[in-house]
């Protein structure tokens, strides 16, 4: 703003200075052509608009010859030198300033009259009328007669001390500003990183939470499990244990072995949920190793149906080992056997008398998909939705009521996901269950 000022102000100096420099030579030509009384007249009154003209402007007018003497100055001048107009002519600065800033000026001026070019809005510091320092915006052009030749130049001065003073505010506001905007970025930045930190904060809070949430549900299955599944079979045992001594010599054969058949199941149950337990302790404790290695998958899976094949008998049910020797894959032995373990002792829990279970593959280049296959009671779409999880109960009695816990199929979960393999359960309601699972296939040595 100030600028765009200075820019205005030059040009309405300079073309004040154009009319003056104009009104004087037509001064000088009229005075020494036109001897006429008439033309005389009109010389006198154009002097006199002049004269008008510079002593109404604020401004120092004034006009000086070759050697910077005063040849026309308006009242402002004269009275900034402390004299008046009649009394400036044909004097210099010298007689007015000291010698450092007369000098100053008549350096100036004799540049631009020998060079012929303008000074336009220069500052230069100066005195009011009251002695005062100042500061002044000048502008000085050189004066040409007829011929071109330089003859003297013509000077308007304004104090702009105010408007500086004004600029200099403005600076001083304009760099408090940009230090307030420098403090508000810093302060900004201090903030976003506390809120980033605040947010990850609370990210782990939320994890950290969360993981609670897992533990307690953890706790609560572990304890109900513990309370009621893993007592009800030593009961059992206990149970029968104590009728057959005491009613041994009472009971015929059949009942002895019925009794003992019962405590048979019950040893077995115990000692499978006790499996599971342990199994499913390391898991969450991360004490189980995880050692991924090649192995024939049909070779385990003909294991498990080996080490199931009596339990099956007893119920009926036939057991199919379809995975061919030729499906190698890579993944934990051990886990992958504990896998088809449960899967396959929950089939047969829950298959019909002269049911069937088949374990059979799908294998690709990318994954081989393992799928453990009964035709029993199967279940519905609720019940369906409730496996592979820990914070909600789920315990069905088998075809000949055999009791679980639901722990076998969350040990497959964490198994199966820990080999970088998915699991998932199809079923339908008197259809039969379906579980299916994958494994990365076997790596080049």
């Amino acid at each position: 703003m100030i600028k765009a000022f200075y820019f205005l102000a030059g040009i309405v100096f300079s073309a004040i200075l154009a009319l003056i420099v104009y009104l004087v030579a037509s001064y000088y030509r009229r005075n020494t052509k036109n001897k006429d009384h008439e033309a005389l007249v009109s010389v006198q009154n154009e002097r006199k608009q002049l004269r008008t003209l510079v002593d109404t402007i604020p401004d120092l007018i004034f006009i000086k010859d070759r050697q910077s003497r005063f040849t026309l100055a308006n009242a402002k001048v004269a009275m900034v030198m402390g004299t008046t107009p009649e009394n400036l002519i044909g004097k210099t600065d010298f007689d007015f300033y000291s010698e450092n800033m007369a000098s100053a000026f008549y350096a100036d001026e004799q540049k631009i009259m020998d060079t012929g070019l303008p000074m336009i809005n220069f500052e230069e510091n100066a005195l009011d009328e009251y002695g005062n320092r100042i500061i002044r915006a000048t502008t000085k052009v050189p004066v040409r007669n007829d011929d071109g030749t330089i003859i003297g130049l013509a000077g308007i001065c304004r104090d702009i001390s105010k408007l500086k003073n004004i600029e200099n505010q403005l600076r001083k506001k304009s760099e408090d500003l940009q230090e307030t905007n420098r403090l508000l970025e810093n302060r900004q930045k201090e903030i976003l990183i506390q809120s980033e930190e605040l947010a990850e904060q609370t990210q782990n809070l939320l994890m950290i939470n969360a993981e609670l949430e897992r533990l307690n549900r953890t706790k609560d299955k572990f304890f109900s499990i513990i309370a009621h599944d893993l007592r009800n079979p030593f009961n059992a045992i206990i149970g029968f244990s104590e009728l057959l001594r005491h009613d041994y010599y009472e009971m015929d054969n059949q009942h002895k072995l019925s009794v003992l058949e019962l405590i048979s199941v019950s040893s077995h149950t115990a000692f499978n949920l006790l499996e599971n337990l342990l199994e499913w302790a390391r898991t969450q404790t991360d004490n189980i190793n995880f050692k991924p290695e090649n192995f024939d998958l049909g070779e385990i899976a003909q294991t498990v149906v080996d080490l199931n094949c009596g339990m099956a008998l007893k119920k009926g049910i036939i057991l199919k080992n379809e995975v061919s020797e030729e499906i190698h894959v890579h993944a934990d032995k051990n886990m992958i056997n504990t896998v088809l373990r449960n899967l396959v002792s929950n089939a047969i829990k829950f298959s019909n008398p002269s049911g069937e279970i088949v374990i059979s593959v799908k294998p690709n280049k990318e994954l081989v998909e393992v799928n453990v296959s009964d035709n029993g009671i199967g279940m519905d779409r609720e019940s369906l939705n409730k496996l592979f999880r820990i914070d909600t109960y789920y315990s069905t009695a088998g075809t000949m009521g055999e009791s679980g816990t639901g722990l076998g199929l969350i040990i497959c979960k964490e198994f199966i996901e820990k080999n970088n393999g998915r699991i998932k359960a199809n079923s339908e309601k008197g259809s039969g269950t379906t579980i299916t699972f994958t494994l990365n296939p076997s790596k080049l040595n």
